[in-house]
């Protein structure tokens, strides 16, 4: 099997599993004692009642105190409970052995259960500079991988740009489907000493942009499960103030990923992830997110 079929594959599965509106998280990390322990979320709490939509869809919450961290957690793991439109063009990278970067575009609107996301597979030839953050020079007629995501308020529909096929559909995930709980109820530790994560639904119904718009799995990554880390400045990325936080990863972050320290811009009135950039033990750059431009309302 290719390597691009394999990603391919790879990526409808986790599609399908990501859109389930209880999602289990799992990851591994080590004790002090090196034993490896299992972190995986447990389900949603049926007793707290859902958000009530007939005010969410034109009141948003009121947006927690940034400049505290369990305030930077709340809002990066309840990041659309802040906007309800969002429009940009993003360059993110999957796996920095391979040199492959991901082009995503998107534009939604949370209330009105629609969606459009286009993402397509590139491999630079000027990947040193693209991970600093310069757009990414191809070409064209070679891009091995590329998809069309639309959400029409009713059902979302995934397409390969290459073939025109259909790879999956499925139903929309509308707002009344969120649930917004504290902290304690989204991340805890258990008796046993492992971890307990909880994933929202994601109602902006594009999926490849989760890590950006609702970046709930590396807030409870980096700043659940490790308290090495810090918020530093507040700076103006992409038209858009943020919350600059930095900080080194926990051993399983590493052990996974191969980013040692990170720093990351989130927006502050939105917990939306504009731009991460994650260092290895040689200080130099593995993983990235860059936005080009953005909207929010």
């Amino acid at each position: 099997m290719n390597k691009n079929f394999q990603k391919i594959i790879g990526g409808f599965l986790a599609f399908i599993f990501v859109f389930s509106s209880v999602i289990w998280f799992s990851i591994e990390k080590k004790r002090d004692d090196n034993t490896m322990v299992s972190v995986a979320a447990a389900p949603a709490n049926n007793d707290i009642a859902p958000i009530d939509n007939s005010i969410a869809e034109h009141v948003l919450l009121s947006v927690p105190d940034v400049t505290t961290k369990d305030g930077i957690r709340e809002l990066m793991l309840n990041s659309t409970d802040y906007f309800q439109t969002v429009s940009g063009e993003f360059i993110y990278s999957m796996n920095d052995a391979e040199g492959d970067v991901f082009i995503l575009s998107l534009e939604c609107d949370i209330d009105a259960s629609t969606a459009e996301t286009h993402v397509m597979q590139v491999y630079p030839t000027n990947l040193t500079e693209v991970k600093e953050g310069m757009h990414p020079v191809y070409k064209e007629d070679d891009v091995p991988w590329a998809r069309t995501q639309i959400a029409d308020g009713t059902e979302w529909v995934l397409t390969d740009d290459l073939t025109g096929g259909v790879v999956a559909a499925g139903e929309v995930v509308t707002r009344d489907q969120l649930i917004h709980e504290p902290l304690e109820k989204r991340f805890y530790m258990n008796e046993d000493g492992t971890s307990s994560s909880v994933l929202r639904a994601d109602p902006t119904n594009t999926y490849f942009a989760r890590r950006i718009l609702t970046p709930e799995e590396i807030a409870f990554s980096l700043l659940c499960s490790s308290d090495e880390w810090d918020i530093i400045d507040m700076e103006e990325y992409a038209g858009r103030e943020c919350v600059v936080v930095s900080g080194k990863s926990p051993d399983f972050y590493i052990e996974k990923n191969g980013v040692v320290t990170f720093k990351m811009y989130v927006d502050k009135n939105t917990g939306i992830l504009l731009k991460f950039v994650g260092l290895d033990e040689r200080n130099q750059i593995v993983k990235f997110t860059y936005t080009n431009k953005i909207e929010i309302s």
